[in-house]
């Protein structure tokens, strides 16, 4: 539904704002991208999620997306960083 602000839109659009901010005022991305899901997921009791760990790995993937990188497979048992691929895209 339109116009409805959701607090999984207010999420996204958080992310995406950060993304941008990363992308014109960053001197090291690598370093300041793994700081990201720390930086939007900055409460310790859960909201989303059954975890805060969840709540920031979601982020993580978000975070991915909205640069362009390819979202990883979620059968692997050790999924790297963050930054994992960077280079590549």
């Amino acid at each position: 539904m339109r116009g409805i602000d959701t607090p999984v839109r207010q999420r996204r659009r958080r992310v995406f704002k950060e993304v941008a901010n990363l992308a014109y005022n960053s001197s090291n991305l690598k370093d300041d991208m793994e700081a990201l899901p720390y930086k939007i997921v900055d409460y310790e009791e859960p909201l989303y999620w059954e975890s805060v760990y969840r709540d920031r790995a979601i982020i993580r993937e978000r975070i991915r997306l909205a640069m362009g990188m390819s979202l990883r497979p979620e059968n692997r048992e050790h999924p790297g960083h963050l930054t994992q691929g960077l280079e590549e895209s």
